[in-house]
């Protein structure tokens, strides 16, 4: 029989999964001053490039937690691509770097990026790490029970068993998570049975690295190889089909060399030392909750769905940078009310991931009749940043209409629920150029006065919470120079769809809560009870 240790010390939260998700939860939350630890079944950090993809929003997430310069070096370049066919004749060639459509501009200053998982990850536990929190390694979660001010849950590291305390308990665990079973949370939806990938990152030798390939054939679908500099090898994708047996082949590189020499004619490399392979099986599945009582979940423990277009592990980072703020607030004394709108904002976000994720599979794998590849055209302009399905940035996500958003009226045209754009401004007081996103980097919120109307009188406990800023055109004038703001070239009052004088409120996640013309501070505190 295994020992059992019990923690006396009940902490805040305890998050089960130490992926890109768990992680992004923890920092934010330990850097609100919230007590969490964070465990993970497996006993070694995994590698591989995995999920690849960092979306825009993703980016401007990871700038508000202060890890985006070091993420920025590991940012591998979008080469120019090549699409073939199995003869190995060029049909197509695509430059996405010369595309207007993935150009920073002042509202929208990041675009998606490819970075392998293993430095997400990497960076993500060093940033933890500086507040004093680190991955529990190898412990297994094996069960909880749920009491009417914690969550008691059990766990074995090392063959010995342990009980941890928590006031909440987050399953970022992924598809197969344990969290959800123990939960009882129906993960609703199919698997597609008879597909399959091969993913892999391995050393290529006689193909010319400047270049990312993609070859098409209605045999056999899909197959790609793309350089990464940071990881020293390139990346392998490959539609599977079942053998004889009626077995997919084993993710090996005997397998990855064998399925390249079949389906691509014309053209001999060589294939070693794999650093990573594996073998995916399409599942479109996701909750009907997300949430039983003290435990919540988040990320691909929620959802999951086709790897076309990146879009999975960044939801996930936006479930847990949604969960934080609400989880903080709660335990430092907000309405527990607000938890319920986790769920209201984020389930639907999910549903439209699924949809559009499984729309862009199918167009992507898609043949003409004359057995030219539509699709090719499909995933040309979704790297050109035209996707057809979505906005793979994930920067339109809005929460409109939900439980936080709150229009007085329509001075503005950007709306209470919409991602609340950057903008370069001149600080009054210091004369120096200031980006709106420096402002809002933090765990406060922000009040925008535009124009100059008076500020709202808000109680000095609302006030620990808010930063306030008022911004002005050019050649006007305000009464105090103290969190001034000269929107010099027009990009604020444009981005945020303001005319005259108005008032917005951001959330602590960059989502806008309320917008006014002038509102009268009964209005404001009314928003902030539900929050603070």
């Amino acid at each position: 029989m295994n020992d059992t240790q019990t923690n006396n010390t009940l902490i805040d939260v305890l998050i089960v999964g130490a992926g890109p998700v768990g992680l992004t939860l923890a920092c934010d939350l330990a850097r609100r001053d919230i007590s969490c630890r964070i465990i993970d079944k497996q006993t070694i950090y995994p590698i591989g490039s995995r999920a690849r993809g960092v979306s825009g929003r993703t980016r401007e997430v990871f700038e508000d937690l202060g890890i985006i310069n070091q993420l920025n070096a590991y940012v591998e370049p979008y080469l120019p691509t090549r699409f073939y066919d199995r003869n190995n004749i060029l049909v197509r060639e695509t430059q996405r770097a010369s595309s207007p459509n993935i150009q920073p501009k002042p509202e929208k200053p990041y675009y998606n990026v490819l970075i392998s998982q293993e430095h997400t990850e990497a960076v993500l536990r060093e940033k933890l790490a500086s507040y004093g929190v680190y991955v529990e390694m190898g412990c297994t979660l094996t069960g909880f029970t749920q009491h009417a001010q914690s969550v008691v849950a059990e766990v074995v590291h090392a063959g010995k068993s342990e009980t941890i305390e928590a006031r909440y308990l987050v399953g970022c665990d992924g598809g197969h998570s344990v969290v959800r079973k123990y939960a009882d949370i129906s993960f609703l939806g199919e698997t597609w049975i008879g597909e399959c990938n091969l993913f892999g990152n391995v050393h290529v030798d006689g193909l010319n690295p400047n270049y990312w390939y993609f070859w098409n054939d209605p045999a056999w679908g899909m197959l790609a190889l793309n350089p990464m500099i940071h990881s020293n090898g390139w990346f392998f994708s490959a539609s599977l089909h079942l053998d004889e047996s009626g077995a997919f082949p084993p993710p090996t590189v005997e397998t990855l060399q064998r399925l390249f020499d079949e389906r691509v004619n014309g053209l001999s490399i060589h294939f070693s030392n794999a650093t990573y392979i594996s073998t995916y099986q399409p599942n479109v599945r996701m909750v009907d909750r997300y949430r039983n009582g003290r435990v919540f979940l988040a990320g691909d423990a929620a959802h999951v769905h086709t790897p076309a277009g990146g879009q999975g592990m960044n939801t996930g980072i936006q479930d847990a940078y949604n969960l934080a703020w609400k989880l903080a607030h709660v335990l430092h004394g907000a309405p527990k009310s607000l938890l319920d709108t986790y769920q209201a904002e984020r389930l639907p976000i999910a549903q439209n991931v699924l949809s559009s994720t499984t729309a862009r599979i199918r167009a992507w794998s898609k043949f003409d009749s004359d057995d030219s590849t539509s699709g090719t055209q499909a995933i040309s302009n979704s790297l050109l940043g035209k996707d057809a399905f979505a906005d793979v940035t994930q920067l339109s996500v809005t929460y409109r209409g939900g439980p936080l958003a709150c229009d007085l009226d329509h001075v503005t045209s950007i709306r209470a629920g919409d991602r609340a754009p950057d903008a370069p401004c001149v600080s009054v007081e210091s004369g120096e150029q200031v980006r709106l996103f420096d402002l809002y980097r933090g765990t406060h919120f922000t009040l925008l006065l535009f124009g100059n109307q008076p500020a709202p009188q808000l109680p000095t406990s609302a006030l620990d919470h808010i930063q306030l800023y008022r911004i002005i055109r050019s050649g006007e004038t305000a009464g105090n120079n103290d969190h001034v703001l000269i929107d010099t070239e027009g990009h604020a009052y444009r981005a945020y769809g303001v005319s005259g004088d108005a008032l917005i409120l951001l959330r602590p996640d960059g989502y806008i809560g309320l917008t006014a013309g002038n509102a009268p501070s009964q209005a404001i505190i009314g928003y902030l009870n539900k929050v603070l």
